[in-house]
């Protein structure tokens, strides 16, 4: 029921925000920006760089505004253009082992030799395209569970889905990604990821 409730707020908050209400605006901004930045600073490790994506998301959601559909959930269509945002910053920031150290720590402490470290900027890239090919809702489950560190039952419970679909879709993105990096990296690497 409450999942319920939060969703009509943010319809009717979306409703007037397609009409330029700068007070609709700062309410969803008051309620999702603190979300938004602790999400990009899991990956992004920069309080810089996570402020920014906060803001980068914002502008373009204030941008677009008028292409806001209240009925869709604008929770899902804020963590697709946040994950953009933050997949923007790792690929083409100047940053981008601190970056990698995040990603890297997420999925397994891995052990590189120099010739491993060679694939470091090779693997940030592959990891980061693989997870936004995911279908959007298994992205959004796998990133609450791996990057938020959420349990099963909280995501079930904040996406009103069962715990067996959580789990479902977080076993489908691993092995989407198990497979995908083997033809990246060599067996051993594939079992440090994953076993």
């Amino acid at each position: 029921m409450r999942v319920k409730v939060k969703e009509n707020i943010d319809q009717y908050e979306i409703a007037k925000l397609k009409k330029g209400d700068f007070a609709a605006f700062d309410l969803l901004f008051e309620k999702y920006s603190h979300r938004i930045y602790y999400f990009a600073y899991g990956y992004l490790k920069s309080k810089e760089e996570a402020e920014e994506v906060v803001q980068d998301v914002f502008l373009k959601i204030w941008e677009k505004r008028q292409s806001l559909d209240e009925t869709l959930s604008f929770k899902s269509y804020l963590f697709t253009i946040t994950f953009n945002a933050i997949k923007k910053v790792i690929l083409h920031a100047a940053k981008r082992e601190t970056a990698f150290q995040s990603l890297k720590a997420e999925l397994g402490e891995i052990q590189y030799d120099q010739e491993d470290a060679i694939q470091t900027q090779e693997f940030q890239k592959t990891i980061i395209a693989l997870i936004d090919r995911l279908p959007d809702r298994r992205k959004e489950i796998f990133l609450m569970s791996r990057i938020e560190e959420k349990s099963n039952q909280v995501i079930a419970t904040e996406l009103s889905v069962s715990v067996k679909t959580v789990e479902n879709q977080i076993s489908e993105a691993k092995s989407y990604l198990k497979e995908s990096l083997k033809a990246y990296f060599s067996l051993w690497l594939f079992f440090a990821l994953f076993y």
